[in-house]
């Protein structure tokens, strides 16, 4: 989106490099290699790259996930970030709170609020509101860190306080062992209604990511099912070469240090993808269905009315003992394989470099 150019309504984009110059009125959703947030946004952001610089102003959250992510502009609300390195400039402005997982994490910018870190090294050189929470093997306070509530880390070594560092709340160092016991009391509790919940909540979420999906990415949706028509069998060998490849992937990430925030990223972006499979397999049966009765729609009617199809018959035949469990793995593994062979079919195989970009 070039610079001037104002988008009333949120915006996507995929792309090699997706760059955000103009002013979207709206949630804007980028993913791409490289990913550059220059201009202004009025609502959320969520990018994902394996380069994510965010240099305007994003007035509500900001979710943000990459190899390398710098965020050098102003945040109006709170920041979620998870990469390898992760940099907060001195430019850079966060009015809410900021969560941060990553390798390295610098945080030389202000923080209006609190600060939770999680990772291997961990730096601060700037002024936070609110307390300071922090999970990581090194951790230093440079001369100009100033925290104006507590200051808890969990860590086996002490923290590196330069002169000059000012921490007004209690100052307190913990085991990483205590940390672990301290998730498990709080999600225990959970544990005894959060099953049930699910259960009901997946049926719609299901729903609202499938239209997510089809708004967002249409194309690449009727592409995949296109897939599982005409591939059926090489669709179901590549989602479970896939489903055998993300555990072994996971455990070489994990064995150095490192490689644990990358592992971990890829462990819910994997998560992500197993659970989105299935609607694939949900829009092949409603378009089954709809050509077995010759209804009769425009495209993106055809498509919704296929979707919600699909969905509900799919709804019935998991509550089925047995059965249920055999079709919602078969679902997944189906429509990871299309969809994997259709990203090879689209963006692997040689074809003359160019920019792409859906806008919504």
């Amino acid at each position: 989106m070039a610079e001037g150019e104002v988008v009333d309504q949120d915006y996507g984009a995929v792309a090699e490099v997706v760059r955000i110059s103009g002013t979207v009125l709206g949630d804007v959703y980028a993913v791409g290699g490289q990913v550059f947030i220059d201009g202004r946004v009025e609502g959320d952001l969520l990018a994902l790259g394996g380069v994510v610089h965010i240099a305007g102003e994003v007035t509500q959250n900001v979710r943000a996930a990459g190899g390398e992510v710098v965020v050098s502009g102003t945040i109006g609300r709170n920041a979620t970030i998870a990469g390898v390195n992760v940099t907060f400039t001195d430019e850079a402005r966060v009015q809410g709170g900021v969560v941060i997982g990553g390798a390295n994490v610098f945080l030389s910018s202000p923080v209006g609020k609190e600060v939770r870190v999680a990772g291997r090294n961990f730096t601060l050189a700037n002024v936070v509101a609110g307390d300071v929470e922090a999970a990581v093997e090194n951790i230093g306070l440079t001369g100009r860190a100033r925290i104006e509530g507590d200051f808890t880390y969990w860590s086996n070594k002490e923290a590196q306080i330069d002169e000059g560092a000012v921490v007004l709340g209690v100052q307190e160092r913990k085991s990483p062992q205590q940390l672990t016991g301290r998730v498990g009391k709080i999600i225990e509790p959970a544990t005894r209604w959060v099953k049930p919940v699910l259960g009901l909540s997946s049926f719609f979420t299901t729903l609202l990511l499938g239209f997510l999906l089809i708004r967002f990415f249409p194309g690449f949706s009727r592409a995949t099912v296109h897939t599982l028509q005409a591939a059926k069998w090489r669709s179901l060998t590549t989602g479970i070469t896939a489903l055998l490849f993300i555990p072994l992937l996971f455990g070489i990430l994990i064995i150095t240090i490192v490689g644990i925030p990358l592992g971990f990223l890829l462990l819910f972006v994997s998560s992500l993808l197993l659970y989105t499979s299935r609607i694939f397999v949900m829009l092949f049966l409603g378009q089954f269905l709809l050509d077995r009765f010759s209804v009769r729609k425009n495209r993106e009617e055809r498509q919704g009315l296929a979707f919600v199809l699909g969905l509900a018959v799919y709804s019935l035949l998991i509550l089925i003992p047995v059965v249920g469990w055999l079709v919602s793995f078969g679902a997944m593994l189906f429509g990871l394989g299309a969809a994997a062979e259709t990203v090879k079919e689209i963006y692997v195989k040689p074809k003359p470099k160019k920019e792409t970009a859906a806008q919504a």
